[in-house]
């Protein structure tokens, strides 16, 4: 068998050499300014290592989206994690390959969209927020979630407030306290499914523990007993309300936090339909303002949906690129989800200022060829006089006329991304819009996902891997699978 250092440098090697020749077929992309990227930053159990992890998302030439692992790079030691810092990392290795090692890093990363969390790090004018950079929807809902349910969140709120909250913790507490008694003293095996313990930073977690329970609460109850001394905390009819009030967040999220498919186009619509369910419990008939009665779940689901929709408004704030793409969903192209016709207009027209950048890029492309193949030609002593060539008319304003009338049926689940490879002759301007806003995943979760392989591979009994080792094992499991898929 070869020794592992012969093992390790060839794996860096061939990674090198793969990722060389993918970033060279990326470049046009992001000169196009066709190309978005994820990051992240996470650190190893064994020996606390940081690393900070790059993935790249765009349409290729056949309409299809592409998604792939480019870094997965070990964070120098003595270096803060700051939004310089950050900056400083990605614009380096994206400078580091041999087709764009002369270009200015900041030329280059003014054209690529960031989709981050919502740390300082990452945010920051001095980091990527210098850029073009969006929120991570799904990180907005569970900061949303984070802040309605909390409890070192409810200090903010008076003593009669946080009195009607109190079942909710008392609750959420209960509930995680039971599930992690009956995972460690092996208690779960006497059901016939297992419970789900909750991730604390993960809000979906949360849900999926409290259905666990509620979905067998008969078998716990004919097992132990209504009297069992650790289901005292656990109310079920209102775990079955909270779990109602959060079933439409975890819908989002999931959906939000794909990237096989394009999701960016879904964000207001989710924004949209999150507003009306948290409404419908800001509306609840019974108002608990003036109620002298003991509290009940109605009344306490209710001061949940009024805090949330607080939240919801601080915490969930769009970009006007997240609106630009439901526009170019053609189903919802007349944006009839926004009551509001100003809002409404507000959008269109920052629709228009995008074409009409486009416009203005394709002009100057079609001037710079046209100077270089005239300054070729023999000018004769008549060329004073000669009829100009017809320069192409592409009016963006005709353009959105013509789309806003164009009929695609009825059906919502259009392949978004086949409907603007059909039509990228009759709408040249929108089509490339498309192909430049339908590429910006609506989460950062694909760098999260990096995470969990990186977590399979660096184990106790590989703890030791270098980090160098382990950048090129985690983009050559991506890179080959990647490659199957296509091949395929």
């Amino acid at each position: 068998m070869p020794h592992p250092t012969t093992v390790s440098k060839n794996t860096i090697k061939i990674a090198e050499n793969h990722r060389n020749t993918l970033f060279e077929n990326i470049v046009p992309f992001i000169q196009d300014k066709c190309c978005s990227m994820t990051t992240d930053m996470w650190s190893d159990k064994y020996k606390k290592r940081h690393y900070i992890t790059i993935t790249v998302h765009y349409i290729d030439i056949n309409w299809i989206l592409q998604k792939n692992v480019l870094h997965t790079g070990q964070w120098p030691i003595s270096e803060k994690k700051t939004a310089e810092n950050i900056k400083n990392s990605i614009s380096t290795f994206l400078t580091s390959f041999e087709s764009t090692k002369f270009q200015i890093p900041n030329e280059l990363m003014e054209k690529i969209t960031f989709v981050t969390d919502q740390g300082p790090n990452m945010t920051s004018s001095s980091g990527l927020g210098a850029y073009n950079r969006l929120n991570c929807c799904a990180h907005m809902l569970n900061t949303v979630l984070r802040h309605v349910f909390e409890p070192k969140f409810l200090d903010a709120e008076d003593e009669r407030n946080r009195k009607l909250l109190e079942p909710v913790t008392k609750l959420l507490s209960g509930a995680k306290s039971f599930v992690k008694y009956m995972k460690t003293s092996g208690e779960v095996n006497k059901l016939s499914k297992g419970l789900i313990q909750e991730v604390e930073t993960r809000w979906n977690t949360r849900l999926a523990m409290l259905l666990s329970i509620h979905e067998q609460w008969d078998e716990i109850i004919n097992e132990y007993g209504e009297d069992f001394w650790r289901l005292q905390n656990i109310d079920i009819d209102l775990l079955k309300q909270i779990t109602e009030f959060l079933k439409p967040f975890k819908t989002a999220s999931d959906e939000l936090e794909g990237d096989i498919n394009s999701t960016i186009h879904k964000v207001l619509l989710y924004k949209v339909v999150l507003e009306k369910h948290i409404n419908k419990y800001c509306n609840l008939e019974e108002d608990m303002f003036n109620s002298s009665d003991e509290l009940n779940s109605t009344s306490i689901t209710q001061k949940l949906g009024i805090r949330a929709r607080e939240m919801f408004k601080k915490k969930f704030i769009i970009n006007r690129t997240h609106e630009v793409a439901c526009f170019l969903w053609p189903n919802f192209k007349k944006l009839k989800m926004m009551s509001d016709e100003s809002e409404r207009k507000r959008i269109m027209n920052n629709v228009k200022l995008e074409l009409l950048k486009i416009e203005i890029e394709q002009k100057e492309e079609y001037t710079e060829t046209e100077s270089i193949e005239n300054s070729a030609l023999n000018s004769s002593q008549f060329s004073e006089w000669e009829d100009d060539v017809p320069q192409p008319k592409q009016s963006y304003e005709q353009e959105i006329d013509n789309y806003l009338t164009c009929f695609v049926g009825k059906n919502v689940d259009i392949d978004i991304l086949n409907f603007w490879k059909s039509q990228n002759e009759k709408f040249p301007l929108l089509s490339r819009l498309a192909r430049r806003t339908l590429c910006i995943p609506a989460s950062s979760a694909s760098s999260e996902r990096v995470f969990s392989v990186a977590g399979r591979i660096i184990e106790e009994r590989r703890s030791r891997l270098k980090g160098e080792t382990v950048n090129s094992l985690i983009f050559l499991h991506d890179y080959f699978k990647n490659t199957y898929v296509s091949f395929s």
